[in-house]
């Protein structure tokens, strides 16, 4: 089911099912959100919980976890504000044995939206989870334009050393490769993603814009609760959107061990607790 949500002239969709913001558009018509087009990825922006990609060993757990396949409940609904709510079930037991409660908040604002979890235990044990973003951005914006004339600004840095994909599809954090950027302003090029994501562990900053080299407009998004930062589009697809991903959690590492609480980033919450996460886009 599809609720639409407006303030000060934006309008926002959002999907029960997998409870993502599937569009934001400001007054003047401007589409900031990726639409899914399956010719090239019909993914839009999608929730990760309880891991984040793929585990090392196998496991039951699709790619991502479970929410983006489910169909949530709604818990409040006001013209700008939505909360959704999926809780356990025999089927999420089955691969994740845990009883639990994931919380989704869209809110908008004046310059575009906040989105935040909250996820409860309600188990009598400790719960382990990751969680993450995959917010898919419209890039370019315009018709007249190229995702080469992009550019993601990271304040502050001058060099990035994303971690280095391994030929069986494993994560090796102590292999880095090196990113120049100038006064850290990073060009967007699509062959940047021919080897998957690009993963910044930990990511140093908690805020990225998105822009257009001469117009300089486009959007932030800051993430101040999530320590890893990830962009992707999908390798050699030539795709017109990019994804930023605020994660607090890793996908599968050489060095990961056993379990999910072996994982870098895992929160733990103990039984009768909670924790909630929140990012931000605002628009440029």
């Amino acid at each position: 089911m599809l609720y639409e949500l407006n303030k000060h002239g934006n309008k926002a969709v959002v999907d029960t099912f997998g409870g993502e913001l599937i569009s934001f558009q400001t007054s003047d018509k401007t589409e900031y959100l990726w639409g899914g087009d399956p010719s090239y990825w019909s993914g839009r922006s999608p929730h990760l919980f309880p891991i984040i990609g793929t585990t090392k060993h196998s496991s039951s757990l699709k790619k991502h976890g479970f929410v983006r396949i489910q169909d949530l409940s709604l818990i409040s609904y006001t013209d700008s504000e939505i909360s959704l709510c999926l809780n356990d079930t025999e089927a999420t037991r089955e691969c994740y044995p845990y009883s639990f409660s994931f919380i989704v908040t869209h809110k908008l604002h004046k310059e575009g939206f906040t989105t935040s979890y909250t996820i409860r235990n309600t188990d009598s044990k400790a719960m382990p989870f990751c969680i993450g973003g995959h917010v898919g951005f419209a890039c370019p914006l315009h018709e007249d334009e190229l995702f080469e004339d992009y550019l993601v600004h990271f304040p502050n840095q001058e060099v990035l050393h994303p971690l280095t994909m391994t030929s069986n599809n494993l994560y090796d954090d102590n292999l880095r490769y090196t990113l120049e950027c100038n006064q850290g302003f990073l060009p967007l090029s699509y062959n940047l993603f021919d080897s998957d994501a690009l993963i910044f562990n930990p990511a140093n900053v908690s805020e990225v814009s998105l822009i257009h080299k001469k117009t300089r407009k486009g959007v932030h998004f800051s993430f101040p609760d999530f320590p890893v930062l990830a962009l992707w589009t999908m390798p050699h697809k030539e795709s017109p959107y990019i994804c930023i991903e605020p994660w607090h959690g890793m996908p599968a590492l050489v060095s990961d061990g056993d379990t999910l609480f072996d994982k870098p980033y895992v929160t733990v919450l103990e039984p009768s607790t909670e924790k909630t996460f929140t990012y931000e886009m605002s628009i440029i």
